[in-house]
Protein backbone atom coordinates (compact mmCIF):
# COMPACT_ATOMS: atom_id res chain seq x y z
CA UNK A 1 0.00 0.00 0.00
CA UNK A 2 1.24 3.33 -0.79
CA UNK A 3 -0.13 5.23 2.71
CA UNK A 4 0.69 1.96 4.77
CA UNK A 5 2.87 2.79 7.87
CA UNK A 6 5.96 0.78 6.49
CA UNK A 7 6.09 3.03 3.58
CA UNK A 8 5.30 6.47 5.56
CA UNK A 9 8.31 4.94 7.86
CA UNK A 10 11.02 4.41 5.15
CA UNK A 11 9.52 7.54 3.37
CA UNK A 12 10.79 9.75 6.20
CA UNK A 13 13.56 7.58 7.47
CA UNK A 14 15.28 7.95 3.52
CA UNK A 15 14.14 11.93 3.61
CA UNK A 16 15.97 12.58 6.94
CA UNK A 17 18.86 10.58 5.89
CA UNK A 18 19.71 12.82 2.93
CA UNK A 19 18.61 15.88 4.76
CA UNK A 20 21.10 15.04 8.14
CA UNK A 21 23.70 14.46 5.75
CA UNK A 22 23.10 17.68 3.65
CA UNK A 23 22.28 15.80 0.59
CA UNK A 24 19.42 16.23 -2.39
CA UNK A 25 18.60 13.96 -5.18
CA UNK A 26 17.11 14.72 -8.34
CA UNK A 27 17.06 11.03 -9.95
CA UNK A 28 16.43 7.38 -8.90
CA UNK A 29 19.73 6.39 -10.01
CA UNK A 30 21.29 9.40 -8.43
CA UNK A 31 19.81 8.38 -5.52
CA UNK A 32 20.69 4.42 -5.40
CA UNK A 33 24.15 5.79 -6.56
CA UNK A 34 24.73 8.29 -2.91
CA UNK A 35 23.10 5.93 -0.66
CA UNK A 36 25.41 3.13 -1.70
CA UNK A 37 28.70 5.13 -2.46
CA UNK A 38 28.18 8.81 -0.83
CA UNK A 39 26.05 8.21 2.25
CA UNK A 40 27.87 6.10 4.50
CA UNK A 41 31.53 8.21 4.16
CA UNK A 42 28.83 11.25 4.78
CA UNK A 43 27.57 9.04 7.88
CA UNK A 44 30.62 8.33 9.59
CA UNK A 45 31.88 12.43 9.21
CA UNK A 46 29.09 13.38 10.81
CA UNK A 47 29.01 10.78 13.73
CA UNK A 48 32.83 11.46 14.44
CA UNK A 49 32.28 15.03 14.61
CA UNK A 50 29.31 14.53 17.22
CA UNK A 51 31.62 11.40 19.08
CA UNK A 52 34.78 13.90 19.22
CA UNK A 53 32.78 17.43 19.76
CA UNK A 54 33.45 16.86 23.64
CA UNK A 55 37.08 16.72 22.74
CA UNK A 56 37.58 19.41 20.69
CA UNK A 57 35.06 21.71 23.30
CA UNK A 58 38.12 20.23 25.59
CA UNK A 59 40.90 21.73 23.22
CA UNK A 60 39.99 24.69 23.02
CA UNK A 61 39.16 25.28 26.53
CA UNK A 62 42.10 23.85 27.13
CA UNK A 63 44.51 25.87 24.65
CA UNK A 64 42.64 29.25 26.08
CA UNK A 65 43.21 28.54 29.78
CA UNK A 66 47.28 28.10 28.51
CA UNK A 67 47.28 31.72 26.86
CA UNK A 68 45.39 32.82 30.00
CA UNK A 69 48.31 31.21 32.26
CA UNK A 70 51.37 31.71 29.78
CA UNK A 71 50.42 35.34 29.48
CA UNK A 72 49.63 35.85 33.82
CA UNK A 73 53.17 33.49 34.28
CA UNK A 74 55.37 36.24 31.80
CA UNK A 75 53.76 39.35 33.97
CA UNK A 76 54.29 37.70 38.08
CA UNK A 77 57.32 35.06 37.01
CA UNK A 78 56.24 31.56 38.13
CA UNK A 79 58.36 28.99 39.75
CA UNK A 80 58.66 25.86 38.29
CA UNK A 81 56.23 24.15 41.06
CA UNK A 82 53.55 26.66 39.75
CA UNK A 83 54.32 26.75 36.15
CA UNK A 84 53.56 22.73 36.73
CA UNK A 85 50.66 23.50 38.35
CA UNK A 86 49.13 25.79 36.19
CA UNK A 87 50.20 23.15 33.29
CA UNK A 88 47.96 20.68 35.23
CA UNK A 89 44.81 23.17 35.71
CA UNK A 90 45.06 24.05 32.06
CA UNK A 91 44.84 19.99 31.31
CA UNK A 92 42.47 18.83 34.15
CA UNK A 93 40.11 21.59 34.86
CA UNK A 94 38.86 21.73 31.06
CA UNK A 95 38.29 18.43 31.23
CA UNK A 96 36.20 18.40 34.10
CA UNK A 97 34.00 21.25 32.83
CA UNK A 98 33.38 18.65 29.79
CA UNK A 99 33.23 16.03 31.23
CA UNK A 100 30.70 17.27 33.78
CA UNK A 101 28.74 19.93 31.30
CA UNK A 102 24.91 20.23 32.14
CA UNK A 103 22.92 18.52 30.12
CA UNK A 104 21.37 21.01 27.97
CA UNK A 105 24.62 20.91 26.20
CA UNK A 106 24.35 17.44 24.98
CA UNK A 107 21.18 15.67 26.07
CA UNK A 108 19.81 16.23 22.41
CA UNK A 109 21.77 14.44 20.66
CA UNK A 110 23.63 16.59 18.41
CA UNK A 111 19.24 17.51 16.77
CA UNK A 112 18.99 20.74 16.32
CA UNK A 113 15.52 22.67 15.66
CA UNK A 114 15.79 23.41 12.01
CA UNK A 115 16.57 19.75 11.71
CA UNK A 116 12.91 18.82 13.86
CA UNK A 117 11.27 21.35 11.93
CA UNK A 118 12.12 19.73 8.73
CA UNK A 119 10.95 16.82 9.91
CA UNK A 120 7.31 18.03 10.93
CA UNK A 121 7.29 19.71 7.47
CA UNK A 122 8.02 16.12 5.35
CA UNK A 123 5.47 14.69 7.69
CA UNK A 124 2.75 16.84 6.53
CA UNK A 125 3.71 17.06 3.04
CA UNK A 126 3.31 13.33 2.76
CA UNK A 127 -0.30 13.93 4.24
CA UNK A 128 0.34 12.20 8.09
CA UNK A 129 -2.34 14.58 9.87
CA UNK A 130 -3.23 12.56 12.62
CA UNK A 131 -1.81 11.22 15.66
CA UNK A 132 -3.24 7.33 15.23
CA UNK A 133 -0.58 7.53 12.11
CA UNK A 134 1.92 9.59 13.43
CA UNK A 135 2.57 6.71 16.99
CA UNK A 136 2.24 3.90 14.25
CA UNK A 137 5.39 5.66 12.91
CA UNK A 138 6.83 5.72 15.95
CA UNK A 139 6.05 2.08 16.77
CA UNK A 140 8.28 1.61 13.51
CA UNK A 141 10.90 3.68 14.53
CA UNK A 142 11.13 1.55 17.39
CA UNK A 143 11.62 -1.58 15.86
CA UNK A 144 14.16 0.39 13.31
CA UNK A 145 16.01 1.32 16.46
CA UNK A 146 16.20 -2.20 17.96
CA UNK A 147 17.77 -3.70 14.24
CA UNK A 148 20.59 -0.16 14.71
CA UNK A 149 21.30 -1.57 17.94
CA UNK A 150 21.70 -5.06 17.32
CA UNK A 151 24.09 -4.34 14.41
CA UNK A 152 26.13 -1.83 16.69
CA UNK A 153 26.68 -4.49 19.23
CA UNK A 154 27.31 -7.36 16.22
CA UNK A 155 29.81 -4.60 15.72
CA UNK A 156 31.54 -4.37 19.34
CA UNK A 157 31.29 -8.40 19.99
CA UNK A 158 33.70 -9.28 16.71
CA UNK A 159 36.18 -6.55 17.71
CA UNK A 160 35.86 -7.83 20.82
CA UNK A 161 36.38 -11.50 19.30
CA UNK A 162 39.10 -10.19 17.48
CA UNK A 163 40.94 -9.26 20.42
CA UNK A 164 40.69 -12.23 22.29
CA UNK A 165 41.88 -14.55 19.32
CA UNK A 166 44.62 -12.13 18.80
CA UNK A 167 45.75 -12.12 22.50
CA UNK A 168 45.85 -15.76 22.62
CA UNK A 169 48.05 -16.06 19.47
CA UNK A 170 50.44 -13.29 20.40
CA UNK A 171 50.91 -15.84 23.78
CA UNK A 172 51.18 -18.78 21.82
CA UNK A 173 53.94 -17.19 19.72
CA UNK A 174 55.85 -15.55 22.43
CA UNK A 175 56.04 -18.69 24.48
CA UNK A 176 57.29 -20.87 21.35
CA UNK A 177 59.97 -18.18 20.08
CA UNK A 178 60.87 -17.82 23.66
CA UNK A 179 61.44 -21.56 24.19
CA UNK A 180 63.06 -21.76 20.54
CA UNK A 181 65.57 -18.77 21.06
CA UNK A 182 65.81 -18.50 24.32
CA UNK A 183 68.91 -16.01 24.13
CA UNK A 184 66.69 -13.53 21.94
CA UNK A 185 64.34 -13.10 24.69
CA UNK A 186 64.56 -9.10 24.15
CA UNK A 187 64.05 -9.41 20.00
CA UNK A 188 61.06 -11.72 20.64
CA UNK A 189 59.39 -9.50 22.98
CA UNK A 190 59.95 -6.06 21.22
CA UNK A 191 58.50 -8.03 18.11
CA UNK A 192 55.76 -8.94 19.75
CA UNK A 193 55.45 -5.33 21.24
CA UNK A 194 55.18 -3.64 17.59
CA UNK A 195 52.44 -6.47 17.18
CA UNK A 196 50.94 -5.65 19.81
CA UNK A 197 50.36 -1.42 19.18
CA UNK A 198 49.93 -2.37 15.92
CA UNK A 199 46.81 -4.21 16.47
CA UNK A 200 46.13 -2.09 19.18
CA UNK A 201 45.50 0.81 17.21
CA UNK A 202 43.60 -0.94 14.58
CA UNK A 203 41.15 -1.73 17.09
CA UNK A 204 40.60 1.78 18.80
CA UNK A 205 40.40 2.84 14.73
CA UNK A 206 37.80 0.38 14.52
CA UNK A 207 35.71 1.57 18.04
CA UNK A 208 35.70 4.91 16.71
CA UNK A 209 34.51 3.90 13.49
CA UNK A 210 31.96 1.54 15.17
CA UNK A 211 30.95 4.66 17.87
CA UNK A 212 31.12 7.52 14.98
CA UNK A 213 28.25 4.92 13.61
CA UNK A 214 26.44 4.69 16.68
CA UNK A 215 26.62 8.48 17.23
CA UNK A 216 25.34 9.68 13.38
CA UNK A 217 22.56 6.79 14.37
CA UNK A 218 21.35 8.12 17.53
CA UNK A 219 20.93 12.05 15.83
CA UNK A 220 18.80 10.51 12.81
CA UNK A 221 16.65 8.53 15.09
CA UNK A 222 16.00 11.03 17.79
CA UNK A 223 16.27 13.63 14.93
CA UNK A 224 12.98 11.74 13.66
CA UNK A 225 11.87 10.76 17.00
CA UNK A 226 11.81 14.57 18.04
CA UNK A 227 9.99 15.21 15.12
CA UNK A 228 7.35 12.75 15.79
CA UNK A 229 6.74 13.99 18.72
CA UNK A 230 6.43 17.50 17.70
CA UNK A 231 3.87 17.02 14.43
CA UNK A 232 2.04 15.45 17.38
CA UNK A 233 1.95 18.26 20.03
CA UNK A 234 1.12 20.21 16.45
CA UNK A 235 -2.10 18.27 15.57
CA UNK A 236 -2.77 18.00 19.39
CA UNK A 237 -2.82 22.04 19.36
CA UNK A 238 -4.76 22.35 15.90
CA UNK A 239 -7.83 20.26 17.43
CA UNK A 240 -8.47 22.48 20.40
Amino acid sequence: MENSAFSLTSKIIEDVEAYILGFSCKNRFQAWFSKILVFPVRYLFLGAGELFKPFSRWAVMSFLFLVVGGFVGSKVNFSSEVSMFVLSLSIYAPMALVMFSVPSTYAFYGVKESHVEAVVKYIERIGINDVETIELVEENMGKIQERITARISAYKWLVGSLWAFFTLILNQHLNISLKSSPENWSGVVFDNIVALSFFVAISLVALAIIYSYKRASDLLMKTVGFGLVEAKHRVFVSGF
